[in-house]
Order: C-alpha cells, then sequence, then structure tokens
C-alpha cells in the first residue's frame, strides 16, 4: 500500500510569494538621461561628442542632444568628449564649463547641459628672402604659464614646415604664445663640409633675433593665429675645443644671451675627448657641458663664445664636479627643497627629505649647477620652520648662492612645534560663487598656497610659522603671478601678525578681478 503525505497547500504560496518579492527587490528602477553638449566659446551645439553616462555611450546629434537610455537610479557621471575640444576638468583651463557633472538619476527629468572648450591653433609659413618656401624648418610654440603662481615658460606644441613652407600646431589651450623658429643649415649638402655653410638663424615672430623683441600671441578659445616668417640664410661657423678629464659621454648645450637653446649639430670623440659645434651663427653664445652620472654627482662647466667673423678653435673645457648641499635637520622629519631662481630653469626643484638620523646618514642634495637657489622647508604636520641658515646666511630671507666651483655650507634646518594657524572666512555679494584665498608670507621659507573656499564659509590653515603674512580673498586667480611681489601691488590684501601657538582668524571681503 503507498501512502503519501500531502504538504500543506500553504508552503507552497509563501515560498512563491517570498521567491517574488526577492526577485522584485533585485529588479534595478532604470531611468532615461538627455542633455546637450555645446561649444562653451559660442554656445553652438557640438555634434557627434562621445558622451558617457554611467557605462552607457551616446552620439550627440545635429543639435548637440543626446538621449541614454536604462540608466539606473542614483549617481551617475555624465562626461563629453571630442577631438577638437577641451575637457576643462582635466585641462586646467579657465575658460569655459567642466564637460561632466554628477547627477542624480531619478525619475522625473534627468537633463545636462555639458560644455567643450575648443582648441586653438597656430598657423603660419615660413619662406625665404626671396619668397621661396623654406620646408623642414622646426616651429616651436612657447606658452606662458602660471603654476603655483610662478610664471613659466614651456614648449606647449611644435610642428615642421612642408615643401610649401607652411606649418600649423594644434591642440593649444588659450592663453600666450610666442613663436618661435628653430635654426638649420641653409642647404643640406653643406652638413659635415669643412668650409663656413649658411644658415637660417633661429627667429621668433615676427623675425626677432631674441624673446624680449617677440610680438606674442593672445589666443581665445578656437581662435586660428597667423604666424609668417621671413628667414634671410646667414654665414654659419663652427666651435671646436677638448674636454678634460676624459668621459665616456657628454651632454653639449648653445644658448643664446637669454639662456634659451638653440639648435646646433653636435659632435664628441671621448677617445680624444674633442668636441665641435656647427651650424652657430655669430653672436654670444652660452655653451653647457654635462656629463651625467648615475649617482647623481655629475660634472658640469660653462663657457660664453662670442662667435663673429670666424670659426672659434681650441677651447680648452675643464669639467669640475657639480657641488653637493648636506642638509641637517633637527626636530624632523622635514622636507627641504631647493628651487632654482635662474629663468633659465623654469623653476626646477631639487630635494632632500629625512630627518638627520636617519640610517643613511644626513641627506645631502647633489649636483647643484651654480646659481640662486630659494630653500622651502613645506609644514609638516604641527611642525613649522624655526631656523634655516647655510653658514652665516639666513634662508627665510636671502637666497642660497651656489658659485662655480665653489662648496656651498650646509643647510641647517631646525622645526619648531609651536606653530600658528589662521581660519579664513570670506564675505561676497555673490552667495553662489567661489572665492579664492591666498596665503602669503614674508618668510622665504615659505611657499604662498592658495585654497577655494565657497563664499560665507571659510578654511583654516595650519602649520605656520610664527610671523608676518597677507591674505588675499579674490574671485579668481586664473592667470594671476602671485608669487610675484610686483604683481600683487594692485591687490589690497590684509596683514596679519602670528605670535607662536596662535590660533587666529579674519574675515575678508572678496575682490572682483579687474577691481582694485
Amino acid at each position: 500500500m503507498l501512502l503519501v503525505r500531502m504538504r500543506p497547500p500553504g508552503l507552497f504560496a509563501m515560498l512563491f510569494a517570498f521567491f517574488s518579492a526577492l526577485c522584485a527587490a533585485q529588479v534595478t528602477t532604470r531611468f532615461t538621461v538627455t542633455g546637450t553638449v555645446v561649444n562653451s566659446a559660442t554656445d553652438e551645439p557640438i555634434r557627434r561628442a562621445l558622451v558617457s553616462v554611467g557605462a552607457a555611450m551616446v552620439l550627440t546629434g545635429a543639435d548637440g542632444r543626446f538621449q541614454a537610455e536604462n540608466v539606473p537610479q542614483g549617481p551617475a557621471m555624465v562626461a563629453a568628449q571630442k577631438p577638437g575640444y577641451f575637457d576643462c576638468a582635466y585641462s586646467g583651463c579657465s575658460n569655459g564649463s567642466p564637460a561632466r557633472a554628477t547627477i542624480n538619476v531619478q525619475s522625473g527629468t534627468n537633463d545636462v547641459l555639458l560644455k567643450l572648450l575648443p582648441e586653438s591653433k597656430i598657423e603660419g609659413r615660413v619662406v625665404d628672402d626671396q619668397g621661396e618656401p623654406i620646408g623642414d624648418v622646426q616651429v616651436q610654440i612657447q606658452g606662458e604659464h602660471i603654476l603655483n603662481g610662478q610664471k613659466q615658460i614651456n614648449t606647449d606644441g611644435s610642428a615642421a614646415t612642408d615643401e610649401n613652407g607652411t606649418y600649423r600646431v594644434e591642440n593649444l589651450l588659450p592663453g600666450t604664445y610666442t613663436v618661435r623658429t628653430m635654426a638649420r643649415p641653409a642647404f643640406w649638402s653643406d652638413a659635415g663640409t669643412e668650409s663656413n655653410p649658411q644658415v637660417y638663424p633661429q627667429r621668433y615672430f615676427p623675425n626677432t633675433p631674441d624673446a624680449a623683441s617677440a610680438q606674442a600671441l593672445d589666443l581665445k578659445p578656437g581662435q586660428v593665429a597667423n604666424a609668417d616668417f621671413i628667414l634671410t640664410p646667414a654665414k654659419a661657423f663652427r666651435i671646436t675645443g677638448s674636454i678634460t678629464p676624459a668621459v665616456p659621454s657628454l651632454s653639449l648645450n648653445v644658448q643664446d644671451a637669454d639662456w634659451v637653446q638653440i639648435n646646433a649639430a653636435t659632435e664628441f670623440d671621448p677617445k680624444s675627448g674633442k668636441f665641435s659645434l656647427s651650424f652657430i651663427p655669430a653672436g654670444i653664445w652660452n655653451l653647457e657641458f654635462t656629463y651625467n652620472q648615475a649617482d647623481g654627482y655629475n660634472l658640469y662647466a660653462t663657457e660664453t663664445v662670442t662667435v663673429d667673423s670666424h670659426d672659434v678653435k681650441g677651447l680648452r673645457i675643464a669639467l669640475q664636479p657639480l657641488p653637493s648641499v648636506p642638509v641637517n635637520i633637527v626636530n624632523g622629519p622635514a622636507e627641504i627643497q631647493v628651487e632654482s631662481m635662474e629663468p633659465r630653469s623654469n623653476g626646477r626643484i631639487f630635494g632632500a627629505i629625512g630627518p638627520l638620523d636617519t640610517a643613511d646618514g644626513p641627506r645631502v642634495i647633489p649636483g647643484l649647477p651654480p646659481g640662486n637657489y630659494r630653500v622651502v622647508v613645506p609644514s609638516s604636520g604641527d611642525r613649522c620652520v624655526g631656523s634655516l641658515t647655510s653658514g652665516n646666511i639666513d634662508l627665510t630671507r636671502e637666497d642660497l648662492i651656489v658659485a662655480a666651483g665653489s662648496q656651498p655650507q650646509p643647510i641647517n634646518a631646525t622645526l619648531r612645534d609651536d606653530c600658528a594657524s589662521l581660519q579664513v572666512a570670506v564675505r561676497s555679494p555673490n552667495q553662489n560663487a567661489q572665492a579664492s584665498v591666498l596665503l602669503i608670507s614674508a618668510s622665504r621659507s615659505f611657499r604662498p598656497v592658495s585654497t577655494q573656499i565657497d563664499s560665507s564659509a571659510s578654511y583654516v590653515f595650519t602649520g605656520l610659522r610664527p610671523g608676518e603674512y597677507q591674505v588675499y580673498a579674490l574671485s579668481s586667480i586664473d592667470g594671476l603671478e602671485y608669487a610675484n611681489p610686483e604683481a600683487m601691488r594692485d591687490y589690497s590684501g590684509q596683514q596679519i601678525t602670528l605670535a607662536p601657538n596662535q590660533r587666529a582668524s579674519i574675515t575678508l571681503d572678496v575682490i572682483a578681478r579687474g577691481a582694485r
């Protein structure tokens, strides 16, 4: 006899309801996200821009509109991109809004406006004094940039002229640029000959021999600027000589009176120690010789040479070890930064990190070329600079000077733990705008610092060395060389003197750039 045990009918219903509810909970609500991508300079729509909405990718239509379906509910990043345009969120440009936004996808309208900044371009034509095109001329675009409040000149693009003498450099952000042609032989067949060939010398737009007399180009978003050149060939010369001691390799640089490097054909024979520089026009040139060693303790020499109507022969160059500066830190650890103040170094920073009693012993900054340097000790936690000296030089007020062939005195840094703090609040008529707060110390060992805060908000600067400070609140610091005292004379800030362990606070009215 077969017995069948029947389960209570309510159990199946309960299980069915449970799994149905579980599946329903795992179904994510999805919505549609729409928006528009426009040119930030003209507000015109951009067609065929690629837009990412979370994991989805869509293209804009002729009207700049896009639509992404089935986007999960919740936070989502929406970003646009297209060749020929910049996203200011990543490019560091001040013009236009970032081409990205974080939205909360939900029921109702999910619409977003994205802006892309159009790239600028520089183009032109290079011809000789007979109007004939010159091909294979390297054209460099040098831009002015403000980094940590200091002006720097960088090469932002380059191109070679074609057989018609034309060139075009794209992908430039709005800004100020100078254009220069690099020197090249007037006839390539002259290369390697012993006779004095001709060369097209380096020239700045518009056909000036040096950077000081160059005409800058101020590019607007999307602008195509023109820079033509007429080059006249000039007689070229050779500079030859020998190097001691013997080295297996050598870096040879030729720089003009402004320490701007020019093109030159260089040769070096490590067996004989002889070197030669070819295609050098008449003028005054700074020669720089460097042997780069793996340990950073390089050999170095400079020579200033005047070239007039004949070759320069028989130079004898003695390479010298670049001096290394010992660093002693008391009450550390701390970071020591040695920043070159020479224009040709573009703010290069050398550094040594660590306390005096590390396993490797005292820290050393190797290979400082001759020149002037500012020594900076960034704040570290609750410690700040007490004293900073090199011999009898107070480095909080003066530069470290490294002379050719001399050994600087050690850098001695003593940290203190009675640092001050400063809370800065701002007031602005525009409650929705952000303000830039600048803190500038009278001490050279403290690099100016900046932060952005919302209007009617505040920020606390900590680890401050007791002493004098100037504080500014500006609507923007874009393009402001705030590390240069001359650039800040037009703006009114508030001076404050901080005592040891002081917890000070001030409130500043935001100055609109353009207002004084």
